[in-house]
């Protein structure tokens, strides 16, 4: 009988498991597959979503550029309505439109750290 290691960590499978040990592997090999599927499809000069040529020096084409900017206008917005943070969605501080995690990060971007 062969025993069956998990795709990602090496890790022997639990019993009724095909590919993947734990669902934090699962998604830590589909993580590394996009970014690395996406890297393929920037060097060949490709969209990263559709495929086709990208355009302006950039990772997508202007089709799917503009539909990612319309989406990204319509979570904010409900993210607003709702009180949440506009970037990661969780309750946003006081007086703000940002979690206090948001802030801080964003200053310490902002200040080159």
């Amino acid at each position: 009988m062969s025993v069956k290691l998990c795709h990602m960590c090496g890790s022997d499978l639990p019993k009724g498991c095909r590919r993947f040990c734990s669902e934090k592997c699962r998604r830590d090999f589909q993580k590394e597959y996009n970014r690395e599927y996406a890297a393929k499809r920037r060097a060949e000069g490709l969209c990263r979503y559709c495929g086709e040529p990208a355009t302006d020096g950039m990772a997508s084409c202007r089709p799917c550029r503009e539909k990612y900017r319309k989406r990204m206008r319509r979570q904010i917005a409900a993210r607003r309505r709702t009180g949440l943070c506009i970037r990661c969605g969780r309750p946003r501080k006081p007086g703000y439109r940002q979690c206090h995690l948001c802030l801080t990060y964003s200053s310490m971007w902002r200040s080159g750290r």
